[in-house]
């Protein structure tokens, strides 16, 4: 198996193959139609590139079997994008042009979607689970901050919140 992975593009183009298959036959068509009612907004604009990237997805959707974006197409680039992903996201076509693989683009787009879903980042505006953090403590928290504090289990000075903290984290072993 190592010597498998240690072969560089063998491995992935193997990967690639498996990762289009699997989304482009089964995963795709719901994935897309589900673009269309679904609204994702973020407070910070470092995951604009995120929010952009379903929109392109949507708007190619009904492209058929093209494998990449046309050419001059701004393709919203965010840190999935990168890394050991950039040379299977973008791809060298028969003219010698680096052009974005369509498919690849796609699943590499809703698995940082997915990614910043879950940890708040991005939120879909209507949904429960993936809503606006902002909204998540109770409206009068304010108003009940001793009451709410005592239910929590915390102290209302953050002195005393940071200096417990501190304690925890040099009396627990294997700190």
């Amino acid at each position: 198996m190592h010597e498998f992975r240690t072969r560089g593009p063998v491995y992935r183009r193997t990967v690639q193959t498996a990762l289009e298959a699997s989304y482009a036959n089964h995963y795709r068509r719901g994935l897309i139609r589900l673009l269309d009612v679904l609204e994702f907004r973020s407070s910070d604009h470092t995951h604009q590139p995120v929010i952009e990237a379903p929109a392109l997805v949507a708007r190619y959707a009904a492209a058929g079997n093209t494998t990449y974006y046309p050419l001059g197409e701004t393709v919203p680039v965010h840190r999935a994008v990168g890394g050991d992903r950039a040379e299977v996201v973008r791809r060298t076509d028969k003219r010698g042009r680096r052009r974005v693989v369509r498919t690849v683009y796609e699943v590499v787009a809703f698995r940082a979607l997915r990614d910043q879903l879950e940890c708040k980042e991005i939120r879909v505006v209507g949904a429960d689970k993936w809503r606006n953090p902002d909204e998540d403590p109770p409206q009068d928290f304010a108003e009940r901050r001793e009451e709410n504090y005592r239910e929590l289990r915390k102290p209302l000075d953050p002195q005393v919140f940071v200096d417990e903290l501190r304690e925890q984290m040099t009396t627990e072993p294997g700190c």
